[in-house]
């Protein structure tokens, strides 16, 4: 009885070591598996690197013969900008004068001591002054009465030639009781000539 069981105790260790053996036959393959994976990484990464330096090296070379910079953008050595200045010309209004303003009124009739119908003349007169342009001058005038509200206006317009002069004249008739009252007259200058100077 002892011998049988000092036989199955025998026979146990036996199968014991050979798991234990297989265990560590097994351990030490996956272990080469692994190096030799992690090897033809290294490898494959060592490769991938050398053709991108070698790319850049590339594109660095392409890039400074075509004068670009690594992202594209070209150089300002390679760009040449030229400008015109063209000469700078200005218009002005020609020398002119205005004199001889005058205005006056007539009452044409009257309702005992009130004027019921009257003409009121307004006028001047303009000089061209250039000594090469002629051009049209525009001239507005207004009536108005002792509040300043416009009664009427007239717009005249002359072309006058170097050197000459030009009378501008208007006239405005008002009937009823609004004759009866002073009415004044003034004048806007709309257009002078211009010329380049």
């Amino acid at each position: 009885m002892r011998k049988l069981r000092l036989f199955i105790v025998i026979f146990l260790i036996i199968i014991a070591g050979f798991f234990l053996v297989f265990a560590l036959l097994s351990f030490r393959n996956e272990k080469a598996i692994l190096d030799s994976n992690n090897k033809n990484q290294n490898s494959i990464d060592n490769q991938e690197t050398q053709s991108s330096e070698g790319d850049k090296g590339i594109l660095e070379i392409i890039s400074d013969f075509l004068g670009i910079d690594s992202e594209g953008e070209s150089s300002g050595e390679s760009s040449t900008t030229s400008t015109t200045q063209d000469s700078v010309s200005t218009q002005a209004q020609i020398s002119y004068s205005i004199r001889n303003f005058e205005q006056s009124s007539l009452c044409n009739q009257y309702q005992g001591t009130d004027c019921i119908d009257k003409t009121s003349y307004c006028s001047l007169l303009i000089e061209n002054l250039d000594n090469q342009v002629t051009g049209i001058f525009e001239i507005k005038f207004t009536f108005s009465n002792p509040l300043n509200q416009e009664l009427s206006s007239d717009i005249l317009d002359y072309s006058i030639s170097p050197g000459n002069n030009q009378t501008f004249a208007s006239s405005f008739d008002i009937q009823g009781q609004d004759a009866n009252q002073d009415i004044s007259c003034s004048y806007t200058t709309l257009t002078i000539p211009e010329k380049i100077i």
